[in-house]
């Protein structure tokens, strides 16, 4: 994900589109997801470019 926007007049550059992580992890909405599988996946996102969480 190379191309990023400005999130209004803060300067701040993100890519476009948001991951939404509030529901993996120990503490989340769905106490199926594993841990580590919560791990893998914002390891995952954060290699292929995301940076807006």
């Amino acid at each position: 994900m190379a191309k990023r926007v400005e999130i209004g007049k803060t300067g701040l550059r993100v890519t476009p589109i948001g991951f939404g992580a509030n529901t993996i992890g120990a503490h989340n909405l769905f106490q199926n997801i594993d841990e580590e599988v919560s791990r893998e996946t914002i390891r995952v996102a954060l290699a292929e470019g995301a940076d807006f969480f």
